[in-house]
């Protein structure tokens, strides 16, 4: 999504924040279904429902960065 490997530091506070939304979505995953049921397709059903909901905003993070927006 960027032009570069990301920096140690990032890449730990990336992992942190993966691990607490790992956590927040374990306990509540009604939260984590809600998340998940947005979009144009439906979920892959075979994959764990909290793995998915953190790594969706894993990904949601790092597409909202200054560095990831593409202009034409």
């Amino acid at each position: 999504m960027t032009s570069r490997f990301p920096k140690a530091f990032e890449l730990e506070r990336l992992a942190r924040f993966y691990e607490e939304q790992l956590a927040k979505y374990q306990v509540d995953k009604e939260a984590a279904v809600g998340l998940l049921t947005n979009g144009e397709f439906p979920r892959d059903e075979t994959l764990d429902v909290p793995t998915l909901a953190a790594c969706t905003m894993v990904a949601h993070t790092l597409m909202n960065l200054d560095e990831a927006i593409v202009r034409y």
